[in-house]
C-alpha cells in the first residue's frame, strides 16, 4: 500500500507542469568559460559585443563564445577593473599598473606617457572623451597635490598638474566635448568640496576652480550635477546643479549603508544602494527600481548593471558571473517525464503519445487530456517497436522489428498479433520471404484501414493487404532489389493518390489504378537534391507541399511550381513539421512557429513560441495537437502550449532577430546591416565575419555566395573569406548566411575594391589620354623629323637627279646640234640658202624648247609633238627627203594633249629610227609617231614606228662598217628612264618590237604612267 501511494505521488509530481514566468535569464560564469565569477563592470561597444572586466582579464562575448584578453595578449596585468570606449572605437583599460592602453581590432596597444617616471593610478569613472582623444585623472601622481590630469593625443598622454590638493572623485563633460569638471574633496576636517572646470584650448589647458562648503562625504559628477551622499543620514541624496547653483534633494525608499554610482550614459544614471538598483534620467528623475531579492540574488552580490537594446538588462553578480536576459518565456509548460532511454514511436487518434524502451520492454503512454503517464511491461513480443500507427479510435498497430504487426486495444490495453502471410507474390510469381526480413524496414505507412506499406533497403516497397494478410513485393526487379538505398520517409499524397518514398539517393513514386488493385506504375527518381530531404508533408486542402531539407523548410506550390523558403530565420535541423487542417507547425531547437495556410503558396506571418539556448530540449521528435493545445515531443520530455487563435495570426508580424553581423577587414571592424557597402583594398582582399547573438545556440556556421562569380554557396567552418579574385574599382554582391542550432541569419553585403591611385577609372582615363597625347606628340615629332630628313634627302635626290639629268641633257643637246649643223652646212655648200635659212629658224625654235626642257623636266604632249615636228623636219632636210613622217593623237577621252610627260624622252627614240632604220633603207621610208590612252588606267602609250631596215640589219651594217658610228640614243633613253623611275616614282616602260618578214622596220612602245 505504501509503495502504491508513493507511486501515485511520483506520477502526480511528474505530471505537474513547470511554468516559467518572466524572462529566461542565462548565467554566464566560469562553467561557460568566464575566467572569473567576480565581475567589475560591463560594457556594450558600438559593434554590439558585450565586454566584461574581471580580475583575470577583460572578456569579449558574442553570445556563442568568449575571447579573453590578459597578459598573454600584451596587457600589463589581467586585473582590469574598468573599460571605456572612446569616440574612435578604442577600448581603454583601467588597471593597477604603470601603463595605459586600449584594445582595437582584437589587439592591445600600449599608450605612451610623456613622463615615464610618473606613477599612474586612474580613478574610477574619470576617463572621458574630448575633441582629440581621451583624458584620465590619476590619483597617485608625484606632485604635492596628489593627483594629475592625463590628456591623450595620438596614443600619447601629456601630464597636467592642477593647483589644489585632495582626491579626485568624478568628471563631467560639456556639450561639444570641450570642457570637463573634476570634483575633489579637500579634507575630512573641513568637509568642503572643490570642483574645477578644465577647458582644452589649442596647445593649452585652462583650469578654473570653485569651492562649496558641504558636509556630504561621497561625491559624484553626472552631467552638470554634483551628487553627494551621506552615510550618516543614509537616505538622503543631494544633487547640486553647477549651472543653476542650486540644490535638489532625492530621498531613497530605505536607508543604505553602501552606495555605488554606475554611469549608463549621458541620459541614464544607476544607483546601487544595498542591493537595490535605482534608475535616474538626465534630470535626476527616478524612472525605475528593482532589488536583488526579486531576482534571487544576495543583496551584497550585485556589482554592475547595463541596459542595451541588443542584450537587455544585464547584471554583474559577484561570485556568480553575469546574468543575461536572453528572451521572454512564451508560456511553455514542460511535462517532466523520464524518457531518456526511450524513443518516440507515435501517437494514437486521441493524441496520446507513446515511447518504447527495448531494454526494459516498457511502453510509456502520455495521456494528453489528463496529463497522466502510464508505464507497462510488454511480454507479447521481444524486439524493438518501430512505429505506432493509429488504426481507428479503439485500435492502433504496433510494428515490431523482425516480428511483424501487433494490434493494441486502447479500451483494455491488450496486445495481440496481427497475422501476416509469409508467401509473397510479384509479377505472377510466388516468392518465399522470411517475415523477419520484411519488418527490417525504414518507415511504415498505413494508407487506410486496408493497406499497410513498408519501405526497406533490402526489398524496396512492400504492400500488405490487411484484409487478406497478403504481402506483395512491389519492387522485386533486378535494378531495385538490394541497391543499398536508405529511405527516410514513406508519405501519401492525398491530392494525386500517389505514394512517395524518399531516400538519400533516390525517390520512389508508386501509383495504383482507380480500382486500387495491383496494377500500378512505379517510378524511380535519382537526384542529388534528394540527399538532404528529412520530411515531406502534403497539404490536401490547398495543394501545397512542405519539404524539410538540410535545416530549411520549403513550400512548393504544385500549381505554379514556385518554391518558397518558410523558415527564413529559424534552423529546422533536428526539428519536425506537422500539419492539421490549415495550421502548419514547424518546430526545432528555436522553439515552434505556427503558420496559418491561407491558400496555394500563401502563409500568414508566424506566431513563434521561442526556446533559448536549449533550455528545454535539443531535438524535437514529434508534434501533436489536441483541442487547443500544442504538444512538442522532445528528447527531454514533452512541452505544452496553447494554440493561437485565428485572430492572433491577423495581427502577427514578421519575426525579428536581434543577431548582429560584424565584419573584420584591413579597414577595421564594421557592424553590418543587410545592404551595406564594405570597402576593401587590393592588397588585403580578405574578410572576417562574426555574429553577435545573445540567444546563440551552438556554434555559428558561415556560408558565402559571391553573385558575380556564379559559383555555388561556399560552406566554411571558419569565419574568414578570401577574395583574391576581386578586381579593383568594381562592385560585388556578397550573400552571407550564418546558421547555428536555432538561428538562420542572412545578409547581403556590397563589396567595393578601392583601387590604387593608378587603378581608378579617372586615373586610367588620364593615363590613356596622357598616353595618347604623348603618342601624338611623338608622332608629330617623328613626322617633323621625318619630314625634315626627307626634305634634306629630297633636296639631295633632286640635286643628284638634276646633275644626272643635266648630264644626260648635255649629252643629248651636243649630239643633236652636231648632226643638225652638219645638215645646214651641207645645204649652204650646195647653195640652198633659202632652205638653210628655213632650217636655221626651225633649229633656233628647237634649241629654245630644249633649253626650256632642261629647266622643266615635264612638258605637255602638245609641246612634245611640236618639238618632234621641228626635229623630224630638220632630219628630213639633213637626209634630203629620204623619209616621210606623220604625228597623230588618238584622243577618245579628250585632254590628252594637255597631259604632261617627261621632256626629251622621245627624241632619242626618233633619232634611232631615223639614223639606224630609215637611213639605210633603199628608197623612201616612213616614220609615224602616235599618242593614245592605254585604257582604264592613266597610262599614255607613245608608239614610234618606222619601216626601215630593222634593228638586226642595222646591227650587221654597223658591225661591217669600217667606221664605227657611235649611237648614243639607246643608251641615253635607258639612263633617262632609269633616273625618272628611281627619283620621280614614275612608271615608265619601253618595249621594242621587230616587224616580221616580209615587213621591215621597228616599233617602239613607250608606256608612261
Amino acid at each position: 500500500m505504501v509503495r502504491l501511494i508513493l507511486l501515485l505521488l511520483l506520477c502526480i509530481i511528474s505530471t505537474v507542469p513547470l511554468v516559467c514566468a518572466g524572462p529566461f535569464v542565462y548565467n554566464l560564469d566560469v562553467a561557460h568559460g568566464l575566467p572569473s565569477n567576480h565581475i567589475y563592470g560591463l560594457l556594450v561597444d558600438r559593434n554590439g559585443y558585450l565586454w566584461i572586466t574581471t580580475p583575470e582579464g577583460v572578456v569579449r562575448y558574442n553570445g556563442y563564445g568568449l575571447k579573453v584578453f590578459n597578459t598573454s595578449d600584451g596587457l600589463p596585468t589581467s586585473d582590469i577593473w574598468e573599460i571605456f570606449e572612446d569616440s574612435k572605437g578604442r577600448l581603454w583599460l583601467m588597471n593597477f599598473s604603470q601603463s595605459l592602453g586600449y584594445i582595437a581590432n582584437d589587439r592591445y596597444t600600449p599608450a605612451v606617457i610623456r613622463d615615464p617616471s610618473a606613477r599612474i593610478l586612474p580613478r574610477p569613472h574619470t576617463i572621458s572623451n574630448y575633441n582629440e582623444g581621451v583624458f584620465i585623472v590619476s590619483a597617485s601622481g608625484q606632485n604635492v597635490y596628489g593627483y594629475e590630469l592625463l590628456v591623450e593625443h595620438n596614443d600619447t598622454f601629456h601630464i597636467y598638474n592642477p593647483d589644489f590638493n585632495g582626491m579626485l572623485i568624478g568628471r563631467s563633460m560639456h556639450k561639444g566635448n570641450l570642457a570637463l569638471k573634476i570634483l575633489a574633496e579637500e579634507s575630512d576636517s573641513i568637509r568642503s568640496m572643490k570642483f574645477m572646470e578644465v577647458e582644452f584650448l589649442p596647445g593649452a589647458v585652462r583650469i578654473i576652480t570653485h569651492k562649496l562648503p558641504l558636509r556630504y562625504n561621497l561625491h559624484f559628477l553626472f552631467n552638470e550635477n554634483i551628487l553627494l551622499f551621506s552615510y550618516y543620514e543614509g537616505k538622503m541624496l543631494l544633487a547640486y546643479d553647477t549651472k543653476k547653483r542650486s540644490f535638489k534633494k532625492i530621498l531613497l525608499d530605505r536607508p543604505a549603508s553602501n552606495v555605488k554610482f554606475i554611469p549608463g550614459s549621458r541620459s541614464v544614471l544607476y544607483l546601487l544602494a544595498d542591493g537595490v538598483f535605482y534608475k535616474f534620467d538626465d534630470t535626476l528623475g527616478l524612472r525605475d527600481k528593482w532589488d536583488a531579492e526579486s531576482r534571487s540574488f544576495p543583496p551584497v552580490s550585485l556589482s554592475w548593471i547595463i541596459e542595451d537594446p541588443l542584450w537587455g538588462t544585464c547584471m554583474g553578480v559577484t561570485g556568480r558571473g553575469v546574468y543575461i536576459p536572453v528572451g521572454e518565456d512564451r508560456g511553455w509548460q514542460p511535462v517532466k517525464i523520464d524518457v531518456a532511454e526511450h524513443h518516440s514511436i507515435g501517437a494514437d487518434m486521441e493524441g496520446n503519445h507513446y515511447w518504447w524502451n527495448t531494454a526494459r520492454k516498457q511502453l510509456v503512454t502520455l495521456n494528453i487530456t489528463t496529463g497522466s503517464i502510464s508505464r507497462r511491461r510488454v511480454t507479447e513480443f521481444n524486439n524493438t517497436v518501430i512505429k505506432l500507427l493509429p488504426y481507428d479510435k479503439d485500435y492502433s498497430l504496433l510494428v515490431v522489428s523482425m516480428e511483424g504487426v501487433f494490434r493494441l486495444d486502447h479500451r483494455n490495453g491488450s496486445i495481440e498479433r496481427f497475422p501476416v502471410m509469409e508467401s509473397t507474390g510479384a509479377g505472377g510469381r510466388e516468392v518465399r520471404v522470411a517475415r523477419d526480413e520484411i519488418f527490417r524496414c525504414d518507415d511504415i505507412l498505413l494508407k487506410d484501414t486496408t493497406e499497410l506499406y513498408l519501405i526497406s533497403r533490402q526489398y524496396g516497397l512492400i504492400r500488405i493487404d490487411l484484409n487478406t494478410r497478403k504481402v506483395d513485393l512491389l519492387m522485386q526487379r533486378e535494378d531495385f532489389i538490394g541497391d543499398g538505398s536508405d529511405y527516410k520517409q514513406l508519405v501519401y499524397d492525398p491530392v494525386t493518390g500517389r505514394l512517395w518514398a524518399y531516400g538519400s539517393k533516390e525517390a520512389i513514386c508508386y501509383e495504383t489504378n482507380d480500382a486500387g488493385n495491383l496494377k500500378y506504375a512505379l517510378t524511380k527518381i535519382r537526384n542529388p537534391w534528394l540527399s538532404g530531404i528529412e520530411q515531406v508533408v502534403f497539404d490536401a486542402r490547398y495543394g501545397n507541399i512542405f519539404i524539410r531539407r538540410a535545416g530549411d523548410l520549403y513550400m512548393l506550390n504544385r500549381r505554379t511550381g514556385i518554391v518558397t523558403v518558410v523558415n527564413k530565420l529559424a534552423n529546422m535541423d533536428k526539428g519536425m513539421v506537422y500539419l492539421k487542417d490549415s495550421l502548419l507547425i514547424a518546430a526545432g531547437r528555436f522553439g515552434a512557429a505556427c503558420f496559418l495556410i491561407r491558400g496555394a503558396g500563401q502563409l500568414s506571418h508566424p506566431v513563434v513560441f521561442e526556446q533559448f539556448k536549449d533550455q528545454y530540449y535539443s531535438a524535437v521528435t514529434d508534434i501533436r495537437m489536441t483541442g487547443n493545445s500544442l504538444y512538442l515531443i522532445t528528447n527531454n520530455g514533452v512541452l505544452k502550449s496553447a494554440i493561437p487563435g485565428s485572430a492572433v495570426f491577423d495581427t502577427a508580424a514578421e519575426p525579428l532577430t536581434n543577431a548582429r553581423l560584424v565584419a573584420y577587414s584591413s579597414q577595421g571592424v564594421h557592424n553590418i546591416v543587410s545592404g551595406d557597402t564594405l570597402h576593401l583594398v587590393p592588397n588585403a582582399l580578405s574578410l572576417g565575419f562574426d555574429l553577435i547573438n545573445p540567444v546563440a545556440n551552438g556554434t555559428p556556421r558561415f556560408n558565402y555566395h559571391l553573385a558575380e562569380t556564379g559559383e555555388k554557396w561556399q560552406k566554411s567552418g571558419a569565419n574568414e573569406l578570401m577574395l583574391s579574385s576581386l578586381e579593383p574599382d568594381k562592385f560585388y554582391t556578397l550573400h552571407v548566411q550564418v546558421r547555428d542550432n536555432a538561428l538562420i541569419h542572412n545578409a547581403r553585403v556590397y563589396l567595393y575594391v578601392v583601387p590604387h591611385w593608378y587603378q581608378t577609372v579617372w586615373m586610367q582615363r588620364l593615363i590613356v589620354i596622357s598616353g595618347i597625347l604623348v603618342f601624338l606628340l611623338l608622332a608629330v615629332l617623328i613626322a617633323w623629323l621625318t619630314r625634315l630628313y626627307m626634305k634634306k634627302e629630297n633636296f639631295k635626290k633632286n640635286l643628284r637627279m638634276e646633275i644626272e639629268l643635266k648630264s644626260i641633257y648635255a649629252q643629248i643637246n651636243p649630239h643633236f646640234i652636231y648632226n643638225t649643223l652638219n645638215a645646214i652646212l651641207l645645204m649652204i655648200r650646195r647653195g640652198n640658202n633659202n632652205d638653210a635659212f628655213y632650217n636655221v629658224s626651225k633649229f633656233s625654235k628647237l634649241l629654245r624648247a630644249y633649253i626650256k626642257s632642261s629647266r622643266n623636266r615635264y612638258i605637255t604632249v602638245g609641246e612634245e609633238m611640236e618639238n618632234l615636228k621641228n626635229y623630224i623636219e630638220l632630219q628630213q632636210a639633213r637626209f634630203g627627203g629620204k623619209f616621210g613622217y606623220n604625228i597623230l593623237v588618238e584622243d577618245t577621252e579628250g585632254g590628252l594633249t594637255e597631259r604632261r610627260i617627261p621632256s626629251l624622252l622621245l627624241q632619242p627614240i626618233v633619232e634611232n629610227a631615223v639614223n639606224h632604220g630609215l637611213f639605210h633603207k633603199e628608197g623612201t621610208g616612213n616614220l609615224e609617231v602616235i599618242f593614245k590612252h592605254a585604257g582604264e588606267n592613266s597610262e599614255i602609250i607613245c608608239i614610234i614606228e618606222d619601216d626601215g631596215v630593222g634593228r638586226e640589219e642595222s646591227g650587221k651594217i654597223s658591225r661591217n662598217s669600217t667606221i664605227k658610228a657611235e649611237s648614243y640614243g639607246t643608251i641615253l633613253i635607258e639612263d633617262l628612264i632609269s633616273i625618272l623611275n628611281r627619283y620621280e616614282q614614275a612608271d615608265i616602260r619601253i618595249e621594242y618590237i621587230d616587224k616580221q618578214s616580209p615587213l621591215t622596220g621597228t616599233i617602239v612602245k613607250l608606256y608612261i604612267k
